[in-house]
């Protein structure tokens, strides 16, 4: 996680300091902070459970980004804005974004393939026409056709990569089990 300090505000009980390469560690929060403050940036380290309401003070003004170590593989899949994580949207990932399926041709066989996947429960709705809401980005994948008995999304049959007639109105959806 990188911090960019533009208030100056404490962070895990520790007033920021104007030593660059500071480092401080927090008895009551067990967490490590580097300052540079000449770049204006700081590192924290978390070595316990301690949640980000615990380390930014309300209203103060930091800039946080947070960086996957290793992105997911392309053809890695999710689902979105369901109740549970075995329902949702269906996203895959390719060349380093998130992106919906069509729901031409989609179905229980289809919604199986990824309920197995993603090791939820058996099947229990394959939905469309954006039943969890309209996606955003790319639609990689349309006219996705399964045998039910596949272990991966790509190893059903699909037009292409991002070849589809859709919008984002007939996103695909589905509906698992919780295990």
């Amino acid at each position: 996680m990188s911090i960019v300090n533009n208030s100056r505000q404490p962070i895990g009980g520790w007033q920021l300091n104007s030593a660059a390469g500071a480092a401080h560690t927090s008895p009551a929060s067990d967490v490590i902070v580097e300052c540079a403050l000449l770049e204006g940036a700081c590192h924290v380290e978390r070595r316990s459970g301690v949640r980000d309401s615990e380390l930014f003070f309300k209203g103060s003004s930091f800039d946080v980004t947070t960086k996957l170590a290793t992105p997911p593989k392309d053809g890695s899949i999710r689902l979105v804005n369901g109740s549970h994580r075995c329902e949702g949207r269906l996203e895959i990932f390719f060349l380093l974004q998130w992106g919906t399926v069509c729901d031409d041709a989609w179905d229980l066989k289809a919604a199986k393939v990824v309920c197995r996947s993603l090791g939820c429960g058996a099947a229990m709705k394959a939905w469309g026409e954006a039943w969890y809401g309209q996606g955003t980005g790319i639609i990689f994948l349309d006219n996705v056709k399964c045998q039910g008995n596949e272990s991966s999304l790509l190893q059903c049959s699909y037009i292409r990569w991002n070849v589809h007639n859709c919008d984002h109105s007939e996103d695909a959806g589905v509906k698992c089990g919780i295990l």
